[in-house]
């Protein structure tokens, strides 16, 4: 009978739309709860897994919002590792970094606000302000990502390689800020105010992205000519040579001497020429 109670007033409890302010651990503060969530914690392990709802909470000095439809969890050594969905992080001053391991990939964050999602095979870092590593562990490479950038890394082919991140590129920061706001629990004024910190980086990473493309492009086209003037070259070339053995055939055939500028008769005509 203990156990039946205690399901009903669990389930009533992760399907109540509803906001707390509880302390459940040193380490953990769970701050908001939107929804059907459901949040495990003992000494080892922190595990959060959201269905129709969303949650935030501050996990030692971080602060997390973990969207709906997301699988996210902290493990004993600190490290946090998003099996699918999406999370924010804010991540404090602090020594060393804060490590998420997903499917594809580990992500490194440094201080800064962070967006990480992973879903259709692939897990894309978005990074507000600080910089974060994205770190392919098959082939133990780093990608360095920067305030106002974004990049993915997929899943393995069927070749056994990763699918390639693509260039980093400008974050698509409306879309984020949107997705963050009611998850942070921002006012107006306080969505306000991050926007005004994390426009301007963007606007910079997006000029960049603008000049890298131009660059590439003014590069692509040097190379275009370079390659359009290599083949004329090579087609004179071979003109050339061309004209020197109908001239060579001709004298061996109709007797007309190379360079002669005498147009022989209709039986004198080079046969080659109806070939021409």
């Amino acid at each position: 009978m203990k156990k039946i109670i205690g399901f009903f007033i669990r389930a009533f409890i992760v399907t109540l739309c509803f906001i707390v302010d509880v302390k459940v651990h040193a380490d953990i503060v769970v701050e908001a709860v939107n929804g059907q969530v459901e949040i495990e914690h003992d000494s080892r392990n922190v595990d959060v897994q959201t269905y129709e709802g969303s949650t935030r909470f501050i996990l030692d000095d971080k602060k997390v919002g973990v969207e709906r439809g997301s699988i996210f969890s902290v493990d004993k050594t600190g490290d946090g590792q998003l099996s699918s969905g999406n999370i924010f992080l804010s991540v404090p001053q602090k020594n060393g970094s804060f490590k998420i391991h997903t499917p594809q990939a580990d992500v490194e964050l440094a201080q800064g606000d962070f967006f990480i999602e992973v879903s259709e095979g692939k897990t894309q870092v978005s990074v507000l302000s600080g910089s974060a590593a994205i770190i392919d562990r098959a082939f133990k490479k780093n990608f360095q990502i920067s305030a106002g950038y974004s990049t993915w890394l997929g899943g393995l082919l069927a070749t056994g390689q990763h699918s390639h991140p693509l260039r980093p590129q400008a974050c698509d920061l409306d879309r984020i800020m949107e997705k963050i706001k009611p998850l942070m629990g921002w006012t107006e004024k306080e969505f306000q105010s991050r926007s005004n910190v994390v426009t301007p980086i963007w606007k910079d990473a997006v000029l960049k992205i603008a000049e890298d493309s131009q660059s590439a492009v003014d590069s692509d086209i040097k190379t275009l000519k370079e390659i359009m003037a290599n083949e004329q070259k090579r087609q004179d070339k071979i003109n050339r040579e061309q004209a020197g053995l109908r001239k060579l055939f001709r004298e061996k055939t109709v007797g007309v001497p190379v360079g002669s500028t005498k147009s022989p008769s209709e039986s004198d005509r080079d046969p080659a020429s109806d070939l021409e």
